[in-house]
């Protein structure tokens, strides 16, 4: 399972609203975009408590999904790294190299264009087949399950 928080304003689980999908460490190595993302979630909640109007309407009009780790093991291997430059989630893929050297590149692993050229150890190993890793497939899930006219990942 991957995890997101969903805001809306409105109690009417039943109501259509556009939706948006904002998303963080798809590379674990990259938490400015985990504390954006965490900014923009507690900025918007603020601001809608006090009433600021653009606030209200964002959230009297709008769906908005939030996941903040896309990559959750790889952010956590980082705790325990000098280098804190783990990218890719934890897969065993390296059988040569180091344990740090594993792991697909969840940003290479979605299906557009996808196409196999690097080997386990690389950077930017894409895995063995689009959407082979459970992080986009849980992605995938939620995009199919939903109607998001915008996507960001910070």
């Amino acid at each position: 399972p991957i995890f997101a928080y969903v805001l809306r304003a409105r109690q009417d689980m039943n109501a259509k609203f556009p939706q948006a999908l904002v998303t963080a460490l798809t590379h674990a190595r990259e938490p400015a975009g985990l504390t954006a993302l965490l900014y923009f979630l507690g900025s918007l909640l603020e601001r809608h408590a006090r009433g600021e109007p653009e606030a209200t309407y964002i959230l009297n009009n709008r769906e908005i999904w939030f996941v903040p780790f896309v990559n959750p093991d790889g952010y956590i291997a980082n705790e325990h790294v000098e280098t804190k430059m783990v990218r890719k989630n934890r897969r065993p893929t390296c059988r040569s190299g180091s344990e740090e050297d594993g792991g697909v590149d969840i940003n290479r692993n979605f299906g557009f264009e996808w196409r196999q050229s690097h080997l386990g150890c690389e950077e930017e190993y894409e895995g063995e087949a689009p959407f082979s890793e459970p992080e986009t497939r849980a992605l995938k899930s939620i995009c199919e399950s939903n109607e998001f006219r915008v996507a960001v990942n910070l």
